[in-house]
């Protein structure tokens, strides 16, 4: 008894003693963590205030409140006491930026901007907002394709929060942009080991993000890089090796004990800056031992399949790869890329071509001949495919490569007889099928579904091309397959096995296509091809019915479902043309905007024979709440990875135009209501039937608005910045002059000739095409991605010519600089460009404001004003040449194009300013004059003297004065504004002292020489001439070369105008020039006289005079 009593006791005393434990598990403290953190400047890590090197250095942060620091808005309420990014770089900050002095933000330390959850540091470690920063080795992801900042990164135990700075905007978009880190297989490492006097092969590659769109990050190899090692970190007499094609380079470490390696970053593809991050780890190297070497071949898949890729790798026994030279005994087995070549490689990438058995693939180690491995293999199909027809009979189709129209490499496509009722797919092992053919929004079509054998049923309505998941992967369909299987004979759709598209290629059952195609109330995106089985429109501003029309020789035709199962209501034909009736109450919201409403309606046309034409139209209504352009008159996108609609990564917005006219702006790529205009020339012209007028009723003098995909203001890396232009008659173009049009990184009458390459170019997603070679008036030249397809653009007015070049002529806005790389830069304007960023109707507040207009800007090619009452086109053109790298060219892109809202009753024009002054020198202001000159002959100070609460502009200064240096269009402009009132705009036109003093003069000889022949009429422009002489200064006078000219006319007027009756002879009015010199006269005689007697009168009657007030006195 006494021992089950004390069993039952140290049971109780083992549960109790659990308690505590129990409870710290489940409140975790999460306030306390311990990261890793990396801090470099332009590809070499910072030393901190205590001297050590910010490299994977590990901190402690504990969460402290944000209100300490004026941060409290950037406190993430959902994460509790949990420490973020940003209390991590406050930590930093003050432990080894500030020497553990206290953080004052505002200050170089740390400036910030923007709401919770889109913080922006415009100034971090002494450094401006050049800055980005990676958490576990890949770009931070807060949603779908938005990044995430610092204020909403959750920290946890074991993170590694690297930050790199850098001078050169091109971080953002060159091709070797990144963050670099050595690698352990395909994950990045800090750590290696090695082994004394043994090869170690150490591999750096490239983590890189789509900044424009981030969905994931990639890591790559960006050409050789040097690798340092040493027992020392950053030695300098640290020994080095560099990498090869696959990043990969062999070190031996002659001793055991802990080394360092590690590699600066690296300088752009594009550009001679550093455009990545430096990379570090630390290699513990144990003392060498014998061992006997033995190769061994693994794959990264469980069985090769046809046509995938599959990566075998040779190691020795340590499992340590191998540099090898490779053989197989069948030409069918190949590498994957024809531009990785196998030899010399320690892993390699291979794929089978063909179905078959007992291959066999060799691996000879370099360095040591004698050391060989094998790998035997069979390529096994990649899915097992059988046509199914009506009466349930069975064929086995084989799926084959099909090699790209455009680019390199092959798609995978099953030709499907045209009498077959569906397939059955039965993938390899290990293989699952996908939908990829859902709608836009992701949600999927169909769930594959598989019978007890593995097999899975496609229709071929499962995954129609227009309820694509991936927009662009459709046009990668139209691009590469629809050359062999054209729209007119097979209709297509696409499945995934695994990760490897497949492409259905279903025979079309028709022998009545669509001949022509035509809309009432609407209007057709382009291009429109006749063979396409899918076709869009937009109706018409308001419009409640619309029209598709098409012209088919099928005696049948009727709507059916998204299946092209059901038979419903029959078509009508009116004048030749089936009619489809739209009415705009039956559209639905798309579910990516509450107002963007859209329905597609499915057609089936049977001709006499019974074959079957399956398309269908997708209408799109706009949002009527904006006043948009009624069409699209003109449109080319130019030398552009979206050109031709070759990206089919990011988005296809090279062609179609006529969705911008729906008026939805958006930020980014989500609603694929964009048009892209190109590189630099690349425009879109609209035509507004319902004129934009000048409107004394708009506020802020504001009449239209052209909208990019900006994400909002500060976010200057997505600038894309595009000249707008109108016209009256679509002929004579006027710039709107934005901020920046007056100053010195406007290029005025800047061309540029685009031709056609005989090379080819790869845009961002990897499709290539034929290139854009350029060269410009500045004796620059380059290479643009890709020239434009005559039948992609039918909007363009062609010519024979333009088949093999384009020149475009406009107003290039360039970075701030003059050398080649600081010309073709981003620009960061105020105002007055498209695809900067929208801040509301007022754009003269000196914050960013670019994306609205007022036909008050309206000059000409000179830079002088013009008045436009209305107007009735509008050109964007983009004004930017910016090789973005890896992104791609700095395209504009219009979302949205709408007329601006009146206001009840005029909101007046801004009072005049007091002054104006020009190096010291007022302007004579006067109402209803905007235009003056000024003398200035190099440097200009400008003071603009107006009411504390106005808004001034001095061309792109902010304030109410500035000083330039110099102004190569010798031209200044001030805007004057004040609450909603339309801006008072002054254009002063500078002169230097010697063309004003040349100018004046002119003035004057032009004065004098239209006296002419003098008449009793002439007495006005004599006056005239007199006192612009007299208005010179005396060096002036003396460049007058017919003063003697106006001493004639002087004379012969006075003689033409004497009272009659008196002396025949008369007297000069100017004996003498006004500086002095002596003038002979021809009067003589009788004048004299009478000059003493008229003088002898005029005595006479002032003697009387006094003599008369003297007596009145007395």
């Amino acid at each position: 008894m006494k021992k089950r009593i004390l069993s039952l006791l140290l049971a109780l005393m083992m549960v109790l003693s659990l308690i505590p434990t129990l409870a710290f598990a489940a409140g975790e403290d999460n306030s306390k963590v311990t990261v890793y953190f990396s801090l470099s400047d332009n590809g070499k890590y910072k030393n901190g205030t205590s001297g050590k090197t910010l490299a994977y250095v590990p901190v402690t942060v504990e969460y402290f409140d944000l209100d300490d620091y004026g941060l409290g808005k950037y406190t993430r309420a959902d994460a509790g006491e949990q420490p973020t990014v940003l209390h991590l770089f406050i930590k930093m900050l003050e432990q080894e930026y500030l020497n553990s002095g206290k953080l004052t933000v505002g200050g170089d330390a740390l400036t910030v901007s923007g709401a919770a959850g889109s913080m922006y540091m415009t100034q971090f470690w002494g450094h401006d907002q050049n800055l980005t920063y990676y958490v576990n080795h890949v770009y931070p992801i807060m949603s779908g394709s938005t990044g995430a900042t610092a204020d909403r990164i959750i920290l946890k135990d074991g993170d590694v929060v690297d930050v790199a700075m850098f001078d050169d905007w091109s971080f953002w978009g060159d091709a070797y942009a990144g963050f670099q880190y050595f690698m352990d297989g395909d994950a990045p490492t800090h750590s290696y080991t090695a082994t004394a006097g043994e090869a170690k092969t150490i591999t750096c590659k490239t983590a890189q993000t789509n900044m424009m769109s981030p969905s994931g990050t990639q890591y790559n190899v960006c050409g050789t890089q040097t690798v340092y090692y040493g027992k020392t970190l950053f030695a300098s007499d640290a020994q080095s090796v560099t990498t090869d094609s696959s990043g990969a380079a062999s070190i031996t470490f002659p001793e055991a004990g802990d080394w360092y390696v590690w590699a600066n970053g690296a300088k752009g593809k594009s550009t001679n800056n550093v455009v990545s991050s430096p990379a570090y780890a630390a290699v513990t190297v144990e003392a060498g031992g014998v061992t006997t070497p033995k190769l061994t071949l693994t794959t990264d898949k469980e069985s090769v399949i046809w046509n995938e890729k599959v990566t075998v790798t040779a190691t020795n026994e340590k499992g340590e790869p191998v540099v090898c030279n490779w053989t197989v005994n069948d030409p069918s087995v190949m590498p994957y890329r024809a531009k990785n070549p196998w030899d010399g490689q320690s892993s390699i990438a291979i794929k089978g071509t063909e179905v078959k058995n007992a291959l066999v693939l060799t691996a000879t180690s370099v360095d040591d001949p004698t050391l060989q491995g094998e790998l035997q293999f069979n390529v096994l199909p990649l899915a097992e495919v059988y046509a199914v027809f009506g009466d349930g009979t069975k064929q086995p189709l084989t799926m084959k490569a099909e090699t790209r129209a455009v680019g390199n490499g092959t798609f995978n496509v099953i030709e499907i007889p045209a009498a077959v009722d569906h397939i059955l797919v039965r993938p390899a092992k290990g293989y699952t099928i996908i939908d990829n053919s859902g709608p836009a929004t992701g949600t999927p079509l169909w769930t594959p579904e598989y019978d007890s054998e593995g097999f899975c049923a496609v229709t071929r309505a499962q995954g129609d091309l227009s309820k694509t998941t991936f927009a662009p992967e459709r046009v990668l369909f139209t691009r590469g397959i629809l050359p062999k299987y054209p729209e007119s004979d097979w209709f297509c759709n696409r499945i995934k096995v695994e990760k490897e598209n497949v492409f259905l290629a279903w025979e079309q059952d028709t022998d009545s296509p669509i001949q022509e195609v035509k809309v009432e109330n609407a209007t057709l995106y382009t291009p429109v091809q006749t063979a396409q089985n899918s076709f869009s429109m937009i109706l018409d501003r308001n419009a409640e019915t619309a029209s598709f029309l098409f012209n088919t020789e099928a005696k049948k035709v009727y709507l059916t479902d998204e299946q092209y199962k059901a038979e419903g209501a029959a078509l009508e034909q009116k004048d030749g043309f089936y009619v489809l009736p739209v009415n705009a109450s039956e559209l639905e919201a798309s579910g990516l905007h509450s107002r963007r409403m859209e329905k597609t309606y499915y057609v089936l046309a049977e001709s006499t024979t019974g074959r079957k034409l399956r398309f269908n139209v997708t209408v799109y209504q706009r949002d009527n709440a904006m006043d948009t352009p009624t069409a699209v008159e003109e449109y080319l996108c130019l030398a552009s990875q979206y050109t031709n609609n070759a990206n089919n990564a990011t988005g296809t917005y090279g062609t179609m135009p006529e969705r911008a006219l729906a008026g939805f702006p958006q930020s980014g790529t989500g609603m694929n209501m964009l048009v892209s205009l190109g590189n630099f020339g690349g425009y879109i012209i609209y035509r507004f039937d319902q004129l934009i007028t000048n409107d004394p009723n708009h506020p802020y003098g504001v009449d239209f608005v052209v909208r990019g995909n900006n994400y909002g203001t500060n976010h200057f890396g997505f600038y894309e910045p595009a000249n707008v232009l109108v016209s009256q008659d679509g002929k004579t173009w006027y710039t709107l002059a934005g901020s920046d049009h007056y100053s010195n990184h406007a290029y005025w009458d800047y061309t540029i000739t685009y031709t056609k390459s005989t090379g080819t170019s790869t845009v961002y997603g990897g499709a290539s095409g034929t290139a854009a070679d350029w060269t410009d008036s500045m004796g620059y030249s380059g290479t643009s991605y890709l020239y434009p397809n005559k039948a992609l653009y039918p909007l363009f007015p062609w010519t024979a010519e333009n088949d093999t070049s384009i020149t475009v002529t406009g107003t290039l806005l360039g970075g701030k600089g003059t050398t080649r790389n600081e010309i073709f830069d981003v620009a960061v304007p105020k105002w007055g460009y498209a695809d900067t960023c929208y801040n509301g109707l007022n754009p003269y507040t000196g914050a960013e404001g670019g994306e609205v207009f007022d036909l008050d800007w309206a000059v000409d090619e000179n830079g002088q004003p013009v008045k436009l009452d209305w107007v009735k086109y509008v050109k964007v053109q983009t004004a930017s040449n910016v090789d973005g790298g890896g992104i791609g060219e700095k395209s504009t892109e219009v979302s949205a194009i709408y007329k601006t809202d009146a206001a009840a009753a005029p909101v007046g024009v801004t009072a005049a300013p007091a002054s104006i002054s020009i190096n010291g020198q007022k302007l004579a202001l006067k109402d209803g004059v905007d235009v003056y000159s000024a003398v200035a002959d190099t440097a200009v100070e400008v003071a603009v003297d107006a009411p504390e609460n106005t808004n001034v502009y001095i061309n792109d200064v902010y304030g109410k004065s500035a000083k330039f240096d110099s102004l190569n269009h010798r031209m200044v402009r001030v805007v004057v504004q004040e609450g909603e009132k339309e801006p008072v705009i002054y254009y002063v036109n500078l002169k230097t002292q010697a063309q004003a003093d040349e100018d004046a003069v002119a003035d004057v000889i032009a004065k004098i020489d239209a006296i002419g022949e003098v008449t009793k009429d002439s007495g006005s422009s004599i006056k005239a001439a007199r006192k612009a002489y007299d208005a010179l200064s005396d060096a002036q006078k003396e460049l007058v070369t017919n003063y003697q000219t106006l001493l004639d006319a002087e004379k012969s007027y006075k003689k033409l105008t004497r009272p009659t009756g008196g002396s025949s002879s008369s007297s000069t009015t100017d004996d003498k020039k006004n500086d002095g010199k002596d003038v002979k006269s021809g009067n003589t005689g009788d004048a004299g006289i009478t000059l003493y007697l008229g003088m002898g009168l005029v005595a006479v009657m002032a003697g009387a005079v006094i003599v008369t007030r003297k007596r009145k006195e007395n």
